[in-house]
């Protein structure tokens, strides 16, 4: 078992020095292209909020009719990217497998980077690329260096963020946390623009509203969403756990619910679980093609635990309910910036 084990330490070092190889290789001889725009959606997993309406406005904007865009994603998300781009009209983009050779090929030849997380370790930024990081969302648990147990794995985060040349942030409160968490001052030259997040902007649309819950029958009842967070560590997930907490939740708000409520789940992109649309006669998951906030426009209530998306659906005035069922668990490994009971949200700590 141990010689096994072994080898296979073995193994992936031979194949990640290759790579590095590879990739300087590919770093050296690829030209920057002025054109091109590279546009990164939590490592190729997903392509949703701030980057999604990025690439629409350079794809629909006529001031930027000259760019190409380039979206990497994932194997098996590879398809969903692709129809979501086409259901916003988005045009111009070339799709990469990401951490391909074509991705390493196209992130060094690209003038624009634009990114939600973080790119890979072994990507080096060029001379003359310009860099936007618009990040994920405002955090409300601690992040980076004020994760005590988990400050080793905040190495790549921190250098991408340092050689951003730009950093969105939607307020003051996150400007305060990243820079701290992230030990940014004095090391960080980006511009912080402190400008909103392009996501955001749908819950000002009532028009959007309005034609999404007619195009789905929904006008006449009240929409619920339901969107927990991540749960676990980096490298540590009790999926498991994780599925048979969900599902006996679902099953008692189901037979709680009533005719005229409909509440759709949204899990969080880490997680993976997914659940047939007929399971549940009052749930449903979100609906495929449409991008997760034109979904939670539509809702009357949200009902998440520790998730920031709060901070983002407080914009529509909107109703917000906490689930915080594991409130002591789940705190003892991860800690918190605001205590849950400054915000004016009721917590649940059952379905009753």
């Amino acid at each position: 078992m141990a010689k096994n084990s072994t080898v296979k330490r073995i193994v992936n070092k031979l194949k990640s020095r290759l790579w590095f190889s590879i990739y300087y290789t590919i770093y050296q001889k690829s030209k920057l292209n002025k054109n091109m725009v590279f546009l990164e959606s939590r490592n190729g997993s997903d392509m949703a909020g701030n980057i999604l309406y990025i690439a629409r406005e350079l794809s629909t904007n006529p001031d930027y009719k000259h760019f190409k865009l380039y979206v990497p994603a994932k194997p098996y998300m590879a398809e969903n990217v692709k129809n979501l781009l086409q259901k916003y009209g988005i045009k111009k983009v070339k799709f990469i497998r990401e951490e391909s050779l074509k991705y390493y090929k196209f992130l060094s030849k690209s003038k624009y980077l634009v990114n939600d997380t973080s790119f890979p370790r072994r990507f080096i930024k060029k001379d003359g690329q310009i860099i936007l990081n618009t990040w994920h969302g405002t955090p409300l648990k601690n992040m980076g260096r004020d994760v005590k147990n988990e400050v080793y794995n905040m190495g790549n985060v921190m250098r991408n963020l340092i050689f951003s040349d730009y950093l969105v942030f939607p307020n003051e409160y996150m400007k305060e946390k990243m820079v701290s968490a992230y030990m940014l001052k004095n090391l960080c030259k980006a511009t912080i623009l402190n400008e909103g997040y392009p996501r955001n902007s749908v819950f000002f649309n009532t028009e959007r509203r309005a034609e999404l819950r007619k195009q789905f029958e929904v006008d006449n009842k009240e929409i619920i969403v339901y969107m927990p967070t991540w749960r676990g560590q980096v490298n540590k997930y009790d999926q498991e756990g994780v599925i048979d907490d969900t599902t006996h939740f679902l099953e008692e708000m189901d037979s709680r619910l009533k005719d005229n409520q409909l509440m759709y789940v949204k899990y969080h992109p880490l997680m993976k679980l997914e659940f047939e649309d007929n399971a549940y006669k009052h749930i449903k998951a979100f609906p495929a093609g449409y991008e997760y906030y034109e979904i939670l426009n539509m809702a009357d209530t949200l009902i998440t635990d520790y998730s920031s998306v709060f901070y983002d659906f407080a914009n529509s005035r909107k109703k917000i309910i906490l689930y915080t069922y594991d409130k002591e668990e789940y705190f003892q490994n991860r800690g918190i910036y605001v205590s849950l009971d400054e915000f004016p949200f009721p917590q649940a700590a059952t379905v009753d």
